[in-house]
């Protein structure tokens, strides 16, 4: 979609932060391999702010990987999440890829867990990157030693793929790699054939700095996830991996689209204008757009342009849907609501956002893939009208502001 045409809408809230907000130990969140520069620590990844990036020393640890850590506390059965987001980072100038990954056991290794089935990149990315190598060879259904045309692409520990099989990576001597075993994360060990392309499994590569949104078969049985950075080969030598917020959680898309009378515009309440006793007016602004063209700070999230190119004041949607199912509004029991569940309420207002608390992201056409077309942004005025129009059904009405 173009044009910002709102259909149905799609919420991406974070549930990290809101469990944290509510009693969940913030030393569940950890940096489970690799170093952070001087300044920079785990809590500045889920603090919902992604001008605030957060500095690995991946410069002076080329071929390192970088994995953060969630422990959701025993959240089996009930944990949910089906997106992840990585927002404010420069994945591509340094060379990097992002791989998500669940399990039973903290994830402290790209080697553990699972990775993710049915893996999207909404925004900003390709799923299954190659390397750019191949088989040098023929490879049976049994070896774990073969050649590639340049082992250098990959890293001890990774996770390969060859046409349908995944294999991991855990010694690379020249052309040759080792791996642990063949046909690992649910995959079947086959014969492949010499040219056979080599790459990196269950993984996004970002085509561009910025913002990476990635979804996937919803996962329950987890209570441990990671979010890894891991190198396309090396990490460049010079520039350090920058991220400036990771989300993780649940996405919910409206049943129906919203009404017709739609009201959007845009918000410069950080312009004022004064007026002196003769009548002459003085114009002063303490914001105009969230993007600084200094060359320090020229990113607003899933909006990259500079100058004039980037529009002042904040957007802002007010959102009515007429006639929507009480099922879609609320769970069927309001003193204990289950995780997951498929509503408003469940998945959008008690699992993150709290009203004004906490920012999310939006997709304001849930088929969409226009960078334009997510808004990270707030609910204003701290509420969500619901009203019943008729027996079971409901109107749900709120103003969606974006945030930067």
């Amino acid at each position: 979609m173009t044009y910002r045409r709102i259909r149905k809408a799609k919420f991406f809230a974070d549930e990290i932060t809101a469990r944290i907000n509510r009693g969940h130990a913030i030393t569940s969140w950890t940096l489970g391999e690799g170093s952070f520069a001087s300044g920079s620590d785990q809590y500045d990844l889920i603090d919902l702010d992604p001008y605030n990036t957060a500095t690995y020393d991946t410069s002076g640890n080329t071929t390192t990987h970088v994995i953060n850590s969630w422990n959701g506390g025993g959240l089996a059965s009930n944990s949910g999440y089906d997106f992840c987001a990585v927002m404010n980072h420069n994945l591509p100038t340094v060379g990097g890829v992002i791989l998500v990954k669940s399990g039973s056991s903290a994830i402290d290794d790209p080697g553990e867990g699972n990775v993710m089935a049915g893996i999207t990149a909404v925004r900003n990315g390709t799923v299954n990157p190659a390397t750019g190598e191949t088989l040098a060879g023929a490879l049976n259904d049994f070896a774990t030693s073969f050649d590639i045309t340049d082992g250098s692409a990959v890293t001890v520990g990774e996770i390969i793929g060859i046409d349908d099989e995944a294999m991991r990576v855990t010694n690379v001597a020249g052309a040759t790699i080792t791996v642990s075993g063949r046909g690992i994360q649910g995959t079947s060990a086959a014969a492949h054939d010499p040219g056979a392309s080599v790459y990196r499994y269950g993984a996004v590569k970002p085509s561009a700095d910025g913002d990476t949104v990635i979804t996937f078969t919803q996962e329950n049985e987890d209570s441990y996830y990671g979010v890894m950075f891991l190198p396309e080969g090396a990490f460049d030598g010079v520039t350090d991996l920058q991220v400036g917020a990771i989300l993780l959680g649940r996405t919910y898309t409206t049943p129906v689209s919203p009404d017709m009378s739609i009201s959007t515009g845009y918000n410069y309440g950080g312009v004022s204008v004064r007026e002196t006793v003769a009548g002459k007016r003085h114009a002063y602004a303490s914001w105009l757009t969230g993007n600084v063209n200094d060359g320090s700070a020229i990113y607003q999230p899933f909006a990259r342009g500079t100058g004039l190119r980037q529009y002042g004041g904040r957007f802002y949607a007010d959102l009515t849907y007429s006639y929507m199912a009480d099922t879609d509004i609320f769970p069927s029991d309001m003193s204990a609501p289950g995780i997951p569940n498929t509503n408003i309420l469940s998945d959008v207002v008690l699992r993150s956002i709290d009203g004004a608390h906490r920012p999310f992201i939006t997709l304001l056409d849930s088929t969409s893939t226009t960078e334009g077309d997510f808004i990270w942004g707030r609910l204003v005025n701290n509420s969500l009208q619901l009203n019943q129009v008729s027996t079971n059904t409901y109107t749900a009405s709120f103003r969606i502001e974006q945030e930067i």
